[in-house]
């Protein structure tokens, strides 16, 4: 598919990628990573099917994972796109300990829910380029059906808890303003955790949230069932930070956007 113009900055309310969603099949696992940079420095967006999903209990474990698929594969980066056979993987926010001994994570409802790490293994994908505006490929993935739009959100959010720590955590957002004036800090990390009941399409609920929120950033990930919850799982994730990227020819770019 090829479409007629495409912005130079991108516009991830009309984005290509998020309309295939809608046309993505039910019955097939799908990945996306979204690039909407304003700044237009990543430009590139990746629609996949995974072919396998691993869980793992522990970061070492899921590195270990990595580096032996990468040393069997002996790939190398591409030099005319970000994207190739690989792994796309999500980190539980406990691993931090694991890396750094001295990280703390003080909600073991975090921990308790989610298994260390999540990899979905990548072979075949389609990449949309938001400069030319154009679809190519790599491997040999599926076509690409027509896109569609998803039409009224499928999906239901049932009451939010967390909205009662609202007034503690403005106090923590004044408290961190007064210790930047008194040059005890330069950044504060402040995170406020909120949590719902879900019924219908995570899909639908990731194309919805990244047209309103027009994120730099955005990834969703399929997931297996766990134990405790029927039916597959879904990981949505949207940011305006850029922790790491490889660009084609190697070069690694990193802009965080507190102390990471």
């Amino acid at each position: 598919m090829t479409p007629d113009a495409a912005p130079r900055h991108p516009d991830l309310a009309h984005h290509p990628a998020i309309d295939v969603i809608g046309a993505w099949p039910e019955d097939r696992p799908l990945a996306v990573v979204l690039a909407g940079d304003p700044a237009g420095r990543t430009t590139r967006s990746l629609i996949a099917e995974p072919v396998e999903t691993r869980q793992t209990a522990t970061f070492e474990s899921a590195m270990r994972l990595i580096n032996t698929t990468k040393t069997r594969n002996a790939a190398s980066p591409s030099r005319t796109s970000p994207f190739g056979p690989g792994w796309l993987a999500s980190i539980a926010y406990r691993c931090g300990s694991e890396i750094e001994p001295a990280a703390r994570v003080t909600e073991r409802c975090i921990q308790d829910q989610w298994p260390a790490a999540i990899l979905a293994r990548i072979n075949d994908g389609w990449v949309f380029d938001n400069r030319t505006g154009r679809w190519s490929s790599f491997g040999s993935p599926a076509p690409l059906a027509n896109p569609k739009d998803p039409g009224p959100a499928g999906f239901q959010i049932g009451e939010v808890f967390g909205l009662e720590r609202e007034r503690a955590y403005i106090r923590a957002v004044r408290r961190a303003v007064e210790l930047i004036h008194a040059g005890d800090a330069f950044q504060v990390n402040l995170t406020h955790r909120l949590w719902a009941s879900f019924k219908g399409s995570p899909r639908s609920l990731f194309a919805e949230l990244a047209r309103r929120l027009r994120p730099w950033h955005a990834v969703y990930l399929e997931c297996p069932a766990r134990s405790s919850q029927p039916g597959p799982t879904a990981i949505a994730s949207f940011s305006p930070e850029l922790f790491l990227e490889l660009a084609p020819g190697g070069r690694v770019t990193t802009r965080p956007m507190k102390g990471t």
